[in-house]
């Protein structure tokens, strides 16, 4: 159908003659290749037309704290901005991918151990064997049971791990790595996916997050990929939605990266603090106090304070404080929310400083 590769990267792959030789790197005339493809030598049937009844997947782009992320020391920067230069080589690249991983493990770390709080099962999948090593350092420090599989487990442990996973309630976390095991499992046991780390190739992560979403998942199934600015993620996601774009322009996928929700990871001192000003706040004050402060609560409904009325902030001081709380309790729900369901950046706004209650 196509006479040489030559002519197939011409036309298809908008290949470009260069002093080093010819480029193939690029993409072009692809509805014509899906045309060609479809009507000449590719049956193609979705998963969603197979398997009707799976249910739904969802992804979601985590953007980890900045502030956990070490990116302070002179050697990585400097690494950062050789690997972005176009005369950069694989092993830059590589390696620059790899610091990225070191950068990150104290930010994923904390993000697992949150998640083992729960009592949920969920996949991790990393590609360096420092990250994995970090993850299952966590899982010990929660005294968690979990299998991992990478490159050096044999096949038939392989199948035990696996088995372990899907029948064994305490076998709660499977720390996988992304080229060993994003295929020829099955790990339905979990509706929770987490990549701790990005892969160039779109193809292997998405078979990566079917391990769970797959014949034998009856809950939908979410995956999380984390993502620290300032690093090779900032590179390796764009090139994901890239490549899944040009897939589906030929008609070799149907997968869209660019759906994926954002969720802004937040200090998690600020809600702290607030419980705490909050608890101390209701402890200093009497039942009847507190019952006092409801009372002017309902009394105060349809007021308004124009700052300039002494005898009026005097008469329902307390109902302000108190709803002062819960407009930034309020507050930091409202953007809990907004987390899960926007693309846009959120920036926490700042405590804000509250007036302490009178004395009695």
């Amino acid at each position: 159908m196509f006479p040489s590769f030559h002519d197939f990267g011409i036309r298809y792959c908008d290949a470009k003659q260069t002093p080093w030789g010819w480029d193939y790197s690029g993409s072009s005339n692809l509805t014509e290749l899906q045309l060609l493809l479809e009507r000449k030598i590719m049956i193609r049937r979705l998963k969603s037309d197979v398997l009707s009844q799976l249910p739904s997947k969802t992804r979601q782009k985590v953007i980890m704290d900045p502030k956990s992320i070490k990116m302070k020391s002179s050697s990585f920067k400097s690494l950062a901005a050789a690997a972005r230069k176009e005369t950069a080589n694989r092993e830059m690249i590589l390696e620059y991918y790899a610091e990225t991983a070191r950068m990150k493990m104290p930010a994923v770390r904390t993000y697992v151990e949150d998640l083992l709080e729960g009592d949920k099962k969920f996949l991790v999948f990393a590609h360096h064997q420092h990250m994995m090593e970090a993850l299952c350092e966590a899982c010990h420090s929660k005294k968690v049971q979990f299998i991992r599989i990478d490159g050096s487990t044999p096949p038939q442990q392989r199948f035990k791990f696996c088995e372990d996973f899907q029948t064994k309630d305490e076998c709660r976390v499977a720390i996988l790595s992304i080229m060993a095991a994003n295929s020829g499992i099955t790990l339905t046991a979990a509706s929770l996916v987490v990549f701790a780390e990005l892969f160039w190739n779109p193809g292997i992560l998405v078979q990566a997050e079917d391990r769970a979403h797959r014949i034998g998942q009856s809950d939908a199934v979410f995956i999380h990929y984390l993502i620290a600015r300032g690093t090779a993620d900032d590179h390796l996601w764009p090139l994901v939605q890239r490549k899944l774009r040009i897939l589906e322009k030929a008609g070799l996928s149907k997968n869209d990266f660019s759906e994926a929700d954002t969720k802004i990871m937040k200090d998690p001192t600020q809600q702290s603090i607030l419980n705490f000003l909050e608890q101390s706040f209701a402890e200093e004050l009497t039942p009847e106090e507190l019952q006092a402060l409801d009372a002017a609560d309902v009394s105060s409904e349809g007021q308004t304070f124009d700052g300039k009325d002494d005898e009026q902030r005097e008469e329902y001081g307390g109902g302000k404080v108190k709803e002062s709380f819960r407009s930034e309790k309020d507050s930091c729900r409202t953007l809990d929310s907004l987390w899960s369901t926007t693309n846009k950046e959120i920036v926490t706004p700042p405590l804000k400083k509250l007036k302490a209650a009178p004395s009695r």
